[in-house]
């Protein structure tokens, strides 16, 4: 193995418009708890622009939330772990002077990082972590995914094309839910590949009507709005409305604006910072640990690992570039102007 070098590259905020800047900065030492890994892959999310254009993150600090690479360095109390591993997980870039994903080095909790198997690779499995934990802790909201998957119930995902809603979609799926999807035309091949009985495009004005025909006279128990934006709130919430009995709960992963919400439906906000189980503060809102949040993310890894190894779960479709850290900056605003969809933008580092 290399020596690890005292230097690196990483992508940096550099201001609010937004825009990205690559620097230098030195390779941080693991602390107690943590491992230190050589990033092979990372992966782009609309959060690595949103949070910046609307003024969550500030200038100054690091990017980037997915990656997976091999670990390089333990530091103390770590256990499960080996050098040589090779891991995927995230960070929440854009808050920390070292927690971010696009750099070539990073120290990270080895106990939130799921191992790849051999048979995925680096650039596959940088497209897990962050919509993963998403879809999961979203279920988790709805259904108790996955201690308590119930058997039978139908949910519609909006968004199935969404890396989120691909996610979804084969939760809801292997743990024996029927599951209708939104997406539009270019990807209803994909969506059904992955689990969804049916198929509706989000386009149509009588998308509703179609989705409540496709589910039948059960009707759908639950929604999860992978877009939460857009009409596609309405549509969900219109959805679940329709069942006579039941919990009408959709889970969204952006902020709803008021006016938007139905009295008669319950909204389930997904956030996934809570997985790291210790205090933290966003728009000014003081937001306490959630230890189920936490307990639903060690499963959900663990059981990553077995579909994964088994082939019954696929990681999201892979756009990939080999210009690594450089070409990063470029990439986000790719995906910020909409043009990367049914795929995940990923870089190899």
């Amino acid at each position: 193995m290399s020596t690890i070098p005292t230097s690196q590259l990483g992508v940096f905020i550099e201001s609010a418009a937004p825009s990205y800047t690559v620097k230098e900065l030195a390779v941080a030492k693991p602390v107690s708890g943590q491992v230190l890994i050589k990033i092979h892959a990372v992966a782009v999310n609309p959060t690595d622009w949103k949070i910046v254009k609307f003024g969550v993150a500030k200038p100054g600090f690091g990017i980037g939330n997915d990656f997976a690479g091999e670990v390089v360095a333990l530091g103390a109390d770590v256990k499960g772990f080996s050098i040589g591993d090779r891991v995927a997980g995230w960070v929440h870039g854009g808050f920390q002077e070292t927690q971010f994903a696009f750099q070539e080095y990073l120290p990270a909790r080895s106990d939130l990082l799921m191992k790849i198997p051999p048979n995925v690779s680096y650039e596959e499995a940088a497209t897990i972590p962050v919509a993963s934990t998403t879809a999961a802790i979203g279920m988790n909201r709805l259904v108790q995914f996955p201690q308590r998957p119930p058997l039978g119930k139908t949910i519609l995902v909006s968004g199935g094309a969404s890396s989120v809603g691909m996610f979804v979609i084969q939760f809801a799926s292997l743990t024996g839910m029927r599951v209708i999807a939104t997406a539009s035309p270019k990807n209803f091949d994909l969506v059904k590949s992955l689990g969804a009985s049916a198929v509706i495009d989000y386009h149509a004005p009588d998308a509703v009507q179609q989705i409540l025909d496709a589910a039948g006279p059960a009707g759908v128990d639950y929604a999860y709005d992978a877009i939460s934006f857009g009409d596609s709130v309405k549509i969900a919430s219109e959805v679940v409305k329709a069942k006579k009995e039941g919990a009408r709960r959709v889970a969204v992963v952006l902020p709803i604006p008021p006016a938007t919400l139905d009295p008669l439906v319950e909204y389930h906000p997904v956030g996934i910072q809570t997985i790291f189980n210790i205090p933290f503060q966003f728009l000014g809102v003081n937001i306490p640990p959630i230890p189920a949040d936490y307990e639903t993310a060690l499963i959900t890894y663990r059981t990553l690992n077995d579909w994964l190894s088994k082939e019954i779960f696929k990681a999201n479709p892979v756009m990939l570039r080999e210009n690594g850290i450089k070409g990063i900056p470029e990439g986000i605003t790719d995906v910020m102007s909409g043009k990367v969809s049914g795929s995940k933008l990923v870089f190899k580092v």
